[in-house]
């Protein structure tokens, strides 16, 4: 990574901590939904928590789309470095890894996250 990069390594591990925790967790809530029915942008009762959690929810979505857009090599290895999938790769993980960290930094650079 050059001195221009926006998102550095210690960005970078929150970013993926957040897509992380998002890619386990569960996507249906027991319970009331938390909008209205006509008018789907509409929240209810949404203070700074859930809106940390939704702009979360966001940029988690976003890194995801991002993953999936990378080769498949590179998608691999960052579902093995950071959900701890088991994959056969014909190149090491470690050798793999960094170029798709660089090209993911890159990626959301360019969707604007920082």
């Amino acid at each position: 990574m050059d001195a221009c990069t926006v998102i550095d390594e210690k960005r970078f591990r929150v970013l993926m901590e957040t897509w992380r925790e998002w890619s386990r967790k569960d996507r249906w809530v027991e319970g009331y939904a938390d909008h209205s029915p006509m008018f789907g942008d509409a929240r209810t009762g949404m203070d700074w928590e859930d809106f940390e959690t939704s702009v979360d929810g966001w940029t988690a979505e976003i890194i995801d789309h991002e993953i999936r857009g990378l080769p498949m090599n590179e998608r691999v290895a960052v579902h093995h470095v950071w959900l701890s999938s088991v994959w056969r790769l014909r190149e090491p993980i470690d050798q793999v890894y960094p170029r798709a960290r660089d090209r993911l930094i890159e990626r959301l650079e360019a969707r604007g996250i920082q």
